[in-house]
């Protein structure tokens, strides 16, 4: 059974972009604080477009577009101008933000808290 999830990064800016993994996105959180571990490596991830499952490299990880052949308006990244408006398009099971260089993990009733505006990042 799929288990989803956004992967997301703050920009300087603070919008957010970021992307929908299907695959086990209750594990993805160890991978990604291991091996995409800054900025540039986030943004090269995400740029890939939705993933079906997220492993140690981009080379392994497995993308929609690149690996599927399906279209980019299809799985094309999204750019949000905050993480509650980017929770409307991918409010998943668990929720990655790449923000002031770490990961911070937000479950989906987190998320939908900040969506509300009950809760802040």
């Amino acid at each position: 059974m799929a288990t989803r999830s956004s992967i997301a990064i703050e920009e300087p800016n603070g919008n957010i972009y970021g992307i929908y993994c299907h695959w086990d996105g209750d594990s993805i959180g160890e991978i990604l604080k291991k091996h995409y571990t800054n900025a540039d490596i986030v943004r090269a991830l995400i740029d890939q477009g939705d993933a079906s499952a997220i492993r140690e490299t981009i080379e392994k990880s497995v993308f929609y577009m690149r690996d599927k052949g399906e279209s980019l308006a299809q799985t094309e990244p999204t750019h949000e101008p905050n993480f509650g408006s980017f929770m409307e398009c991918y409010c998943a099971e668990y929720n990655y933000l790449f923000i002031d260089g770490e990961w911070r993990t937000f479950t989906e009733y987190e998320a939908l808290q900040i969506k509300r505006g009950e809760a802040t990042l």
